[in-house]
C-alpha cells in the first residue's frame, strides 16, 4: 500500500518492466482526501520530481477527471475510494504501442504511445497527493471470470469481453466472449495473451424454421472459425469443430455453478487464475473468502520508510502509537477500512 505524507510520485515496482505484450495491472483507491491521486506508467529513468503525467516518459489517469501525458490532458471520468483502476498497455516489439485505463473495469480513456524509450520498457507508478490518501497495488489482473466493458469509439466496434485474464493480466483463457455494439452476434472461444487462439465460434440467432443441427439448437446457430495468435485463419467444417460445438451448446443447458454465484460482476470477481505463481498478501482476497485463515494475521512493512501505527483508521484523527521499520512483521486480528 502506498501513502503519501507530501506529493509524492513512487515507483511500484523497482525491479518490474512490462516488456513487449500485452499487461494489465490493477490498483485500489483506498483514500483520496487530497483529490490528487494519480495512476500509470512511467519508462526507466523519468524525472520523478514532476507530478506524473507531467514528467517526460509518464502516463497517468488522474481522481480530479483526466487523462494527462507531457503537454496533454483530456477528460474522464473522476474516481474516488473503493475505485479500482486498471492500465492496460500493449507493447509492441517495434517500440510502439498502447495504453486503455479502467474504472471498475469499464473502459474510460485510451491512446498511442510514442515509440521513444519504450524499448526499456514501463513500469507501474501513481502519485498520492498527501496524507490522507492511500493506494493499494494490486498486481497483475487475474481473474478466473470478468465482465469487462469497453469504450464506444474503439476502432474493432468491440461492446464487451466476457472471461478469464491470464499473468500478464491481459485476456487469457479457455471460453472468452467478445460482443460487439452494433450486431448481436459473438465469438466465444479460447484466449492466448491478449489474442483469439484456437477454434472460436460466431454466434447467432437461428433464423426461423430452422433445423436443429450439429452447428445449430433451434435458438442459436455457430460458425466455426480458425484464428491463430489473433489472425483468422480460415473457416472450419462442422466435423472438424465438433468437439467446440457440442461444448458450446451443452454449456447452454448446464445449471449455473453455485459456487460460482452466477454470473458476477468485475467488482466481485475474486478467484485468481490457477497458473498465478506471485506470493501475495491480499486482504481483499482473504475478506472474499470464506474459507480463508483465521486471525491473526502477519503483515509484513513492504514500504521503504516504514509505517505509523495509529489508534484507529482515520490518520488525521487517530493518534499515533508507535513507528514499524521497513521488513518488519506484525500481526493484526481485526481488519478495517
Amino acid at each position: 500500500e502506498t501513502k503519501g505524507d507530501d506529493d509524492d510520485v513512487v515507483d511500484a515496482a523497482p525491479g518490474y518492466a512490462a516488456r513487449a505484450d500485452t499487461w494489465c495491472w490493477e490498483w485500489e483507491i483506498r483514500r483520496a482526501a487530497s483529490g490528487d491521486v494519480a495512476v500509470g506508467f512511467a519508462t526507466p529513468g523519468y524525472d520523478n520530481t514532476a507530478p506524473l503525467g507531467a514528467a517526460d516518459g509518464s502516463w497517468c489517469y488522474r481522481s480530479s477527471g483526466s487523462v494527462a501525458r507531457p503537454g496533454e490532458a483530456r477528460p474522464a471520468p473522476g474516481f474516488g475510494a473503493g475505485d479500482v483502476i486498471g492500465v492496460e498497455v500493449t507493447l509492441k516489439g517495434n517500440g510502439t504501442g498502447s495504453v486503455r485505463f479502467y474504472k471498475n473495469d469499464q473502459e474510460v480513456a485510451a491512446g498511442d504511445l510514442p515509440a521513444s524509450r519504450l524499448r526499456r520498457g514501463v513500469r507501474p507508478a501513481c502519485h498520492v497527493g498527501g496524507a490522507g490518501d492511500a493506494v493499494a497495488w494490486r498486481g497483475e489482473k487475474r481473474r478466473e471470470k470478468c465482465l469487462r466493458t469497453y469504450a464506444p469509439d474503439r476502432p474493432d466496434g468491440a461492446a464487451s469481453y466476457e472471461g478469464g485474464f491470464g499473468r500478464t493480466g491481459a485476456r487469457h483463457g479457455e471460453r472468452g466472449v467478445l460482443r460487439y455494439r452494433h450486431c448481436s452476434g459473438f465469438w466465444v472461444g479460447p484466449w492466448v495473451r491478449d489474442k483469439r487462439h484456437g477454434i472460436h465460434l460466431w454466434i447467432e440467432r437461428c433464423p426461423e424454421g430452422r433445423a436443429e443441427s450439429p452447428c445449430c439448437d433451434g435458438s442459436e446457430v455457430a460458425a466455426p472459425v480458425l484464428f491463430r495468435e489473433g489472425v483468422k485463419v480460415r473457416a472450419l467444417e462442422d466435423d472438424d469443430a465438433a468437439a467446440a460445438l457440442e461444448a458450446y451448446f451443452a454449456s447452454k443447458k448446464a445449471p449455473p455453478d453455485p459456487a460460482s454465484g452466477g454470473e458476477r460482476s468485475a467488482a466481485s470477481a475474486s478467484d485468481r487464475d490457477d497458473d498465478a505463481d506471485a506470493e501475495e498478501d491480499d486482504d481483499d482476497e482473504a475478506e472474499a473468502s470464506d474459507a480463508g485463515a483465521p486471525p491473526p494475521w502477519t503483515l509484513r512493512v513492504v514500504y521503504r520508510d516504514g509505517a505509523t501505527a495509529r489508534a484507529g483508521v482515520e490518520i488525521d484523527a487517530s493518534r499515533v502509537v508507535g513507528r514499524v521499520g521497513a521488513g518488519e512483521e506484525v500481526a493484526a486480528t481485526r481488519r478495517a477500512v
